[in-house]
């Protein structure tokens, strides 16, 4: 067996919505990215269809259908109706299961996909608990098991982000860090204060005085109209990378406030300044409406379905005391464009505008209830276009009285060779595919985890465990295997890669026991702490890919006591072949580190964390492992030892017999002294058989 390695830090890696949304707010460094286009000959469109009532027909069949390009009808491949099951159970957050410490692709095409976007540039301080409460109900009550959802933030707290997940844990955390008020004053609070601001009085010849101003003008229209387009390119980017996943029907939730275009003045006026100003205005309003139009394709032609939120509930009129009577005129003006916008973002995609309205949550369910049934049409365009341009679709069907929801065109692949990652990566466009899709990827079947230690003060040395089904792969004659991994920090940057190609030529025996029990590669990346976004995928040239997304926050070791991520091993796991292990690990467990979280009851398990004791006089430390149910009931805690005075290792032996079937959470923690406060590792869950 033959390794090879290469370390890649370029962004292009991977694009990270958080980056996105940050980019978005500094639009002469932000970068156009890539359309979506039909890089295959079947061109997939999802279509919900509903009878006169506006009840979901779930009783069709490819007879039924009929799809049209650019006017021509086209030959159907395969219809698939596609169901989930709608949630009915609210989630409290205090009984929120520990979040699982391995990840998997397996079921990644199941469930819906969701992207929450809020809209900081457009939402007063004074309603982000409306916010924050309309997405946490969507989270804790809306959201499925299998259900995959991402909270994007735009504005001031995009690094607070969180990408595409199934952790109602990490979207409600990214849920409480959003603020709003980020927004200027209205066209109509702008012109008052201006008018007043700049307000003169003059004595006439008769003794009477008069009142004017110097300026009536709204000062912050350039500003308002420069946030409006930084919101739109934001959705615009969102659905361009949101394209990358296929053959998924994709919602995006907007909650904003909305905008507004400059209404301007009319250029009647003969003076010179008023008709600049008008120009301006023109100008800028032009903007928008293209921004609007490019944000709203993008979302057409990446099957993104965005749903619209206003969180100022049911409008009504201004404080009169407050107001004065022509600003209360403008103001209910401009509140009646804002809410307009919303509806227009959510007709031109398909969507729904949840506006003027008390009842966010019926909003929500109707919602929820649109996405849980649909179906999945594709087709084999004849002529096969390849001119990288945009052709209209259009579903229809030969039973009268029904209506679809469906996208409306795709960009066609182009004849020009296509976009290929930086031969210097090190990586097969396929992996690159994989590594650029917000979601896991289907093929290969992989399981990895991750840990978190302590390299030295300033950064961690994160432990990756990929595992693989020998069985998928070819493992004789030295045949290559390709594997990519990288580190995504919150803000979109690619922290730490590898790039690592294998040459399989097992012996017998150790082929035999990847085939039967997997295959296993311990690899290690470095990151200063921070909360990142793990990407693997696998590549077997001729074979298939596979890809898995993985959260990760790695803590800084520096404090006084702290304590690394759990790593366990068993009989269980050992059956894997490890092709690469990890050195520094070696001779501290009893088999390598891995990724099986389901035991029998006769098997043992060995636990490992690093405790690490940065106090002036460093002495003995307690450790304790403890199991509990998932609603907390402690059933067994046995002590964790440390190995070597050389290592800051802690490992404890720890049982599964006597414990029933079912599922438990692990902890590993560690203190000075008895009645000491504890540090605590993240937890793993795990099941016995």
């Amino acid at each position: 067996m033959r390794i090879f390695t290469s370390t890649c830090l370029t962004l292009a890696l991977v694009t990270c919505p958080a980056a996105v949304i940050a980019q978005a707010q500094q639009p002469d460094q932000a970068q156009t990215p890539p359309i979506f286009r039909s890089e295959v000959e079947s061109v997939e469109v999802d279509a919900i269809v509903t009878d006169k009532d506006g009840k979901f027909v779930r009783t069709l069949t490819k007879d039924d259908f009929e799809v049209y390009q650019d006017g021509k009808k086209q030959p159907l491949a395969l219809v698939t109706l596609v169901e989930h099951p709608i949630p009915t159970t609210l989630t409290p957050p205090q009984n929120l299961p520990a979040d699982p410490d391995v990840a998997t692709n397996a079921g990644a095409n199941e469930g819906r996909i969701y992207v929450l976007v809020l809209d900081g540039l457009h939402i007063h301080e004074v309603n982000r608990t409306k916010v924050a409460s309309a997405a946490r109900l969507f989270v804790e009550q809306y959201l499925g098991d299998t259900d995959m959802m991402a909270v994007l933030h735009i504005g001031g707290t995009a690094p607070y982000s969180q990408d595409v997940t199934r952790s109602r844990a990490r979207l409600l955390a990214s849920i409480e860090k959003f603020r709003g008020g980020n927004m200027l004053p209205s066209e109509s609070r702008s012109i008052t204060e201006t008018s007043q601001g700049t307000q003169t009085t003059v004595t006439n010849d008769d003794g009477s005085t008069s009142t004017t101003s110097l300026i009536v003008a709204d000062l912050f229209e350039n500003e308002r109209a420069l946030q409006t387009t930084q919101t739109l390119s934001a959705l615009q980017q969102i659905s361009n990378r949101l394209g990358t996943i296929r053959g998924r029907r994709k919602a995006l939730i907007f909650i904003s406030e909305g905008f507004t275009s400059p209404q301007g003045t009319s250029t009647d006026s003969l003076d010179a300044v008023d008709q600049i100003n008008a120009s301006r205005s023109r100008a800028l309003a032009d903007q928008i409406e293209q921004s609007l139009q490019d944000a709203t394709r993008a979302a057409a032609l990446s099957d993104v379905t965005i749903y619209t939120v206003d969180p100022r509930g049911l409008m009504v009129s201004g404080d009169a005391e407050i107001l004065t009577s022509n600003e209360t005129i403008m103001q209910t003006q401009e509140d009646a464009r804002s809410v307009q916008s919303m509806r227009d973002v959510a007709a031109l995609t398909g969507g729904t505008a949840i506006v003027n309205t008390n009842n966010i949550a019926a909003g929500l369910k109707r919602m929820v209830v649109e996405n849980s049934g649909y179906y999945i049409v594709a087709f084999t365009p004849t002529p096969l276009p390849r001119d990288g341009k945009l052709h209209r679709l259009e579903v229809r069907f030969r039973q009268k009285g029904l209506n679809v929801k469906s996208r409306r065109g795709y960009v066609a692949a182009s004849s020009a060779p296509a976009v290929v990652p930086n031969p210097k990566s090190g990586m097969s466009a396929a992996a690159y595919d994989a590594m650029r899709r917000p979601v896991p990827t289907t093929g290969l079947s992989m399981a990895i985890f991750a840990a978190a230690f302590r390299k030295d003060a300033k950064v961690a040395s994160v432990l990756i465990g990929t595992e693989l089904q020998g069985r998928e792969l070819n493992l004789a004659n030295n045949a290559p295997l390709e594997l990519q991994f990288a580190m995504v920090d919150n803000v979109g940057k690619v922290r730490a890669s590898r790039a690592l190609n294998i040459n399989a030529n097992l012996r017998a025996e150790t082929r035999t026991r990847a085939e039967e029990g997997g295959l296993r590669v311990l690899q290690r990346l470095e990151v200063p702490p921070g909360r990142y976004q793990l990407r693997v995928a696998a590549n077997q040239p001729g074979s298939s890919t596979g890809s898995v997304v993985y959260d990760i926050d790695v803590p800084d070791f520096a404090v006084t006591l702290g304590v690394s991520s759990v790593v366990l091993t068993s009989r269980a796991a050992a059956a894997a072949a490890t092709v690469l292990p990890d050195a520094d690990l070696r001779t501290a467990l009893p088999a390598p580190p891995g990724a099986t979280r389901a035991f029998a009851q006769d098997d043992v398990v060995t636990v490992l964390a690093e405790v690490y004791d940065n106090r002036d006089t460093p002495s003995r430390l307690l450790a304790n492992v403890t199991v509990s149910t998932p609603t907390g009931d402690v059933v067994r805690r046995v002590p964790a030892v440390r190995e070597s005075n050389d290592q800051p290792w802690y490992t404890a032996s720890l049982p599964m017999e006597g414990l029933a079937p079912g599922k438990y959470v692990l902890v590993m923690d560690a203190r000075a002294a008895e009645n000491a406060p504890p540090v605590i590792a993240p937890p793993v869950p795990f099941t016995v058989k």
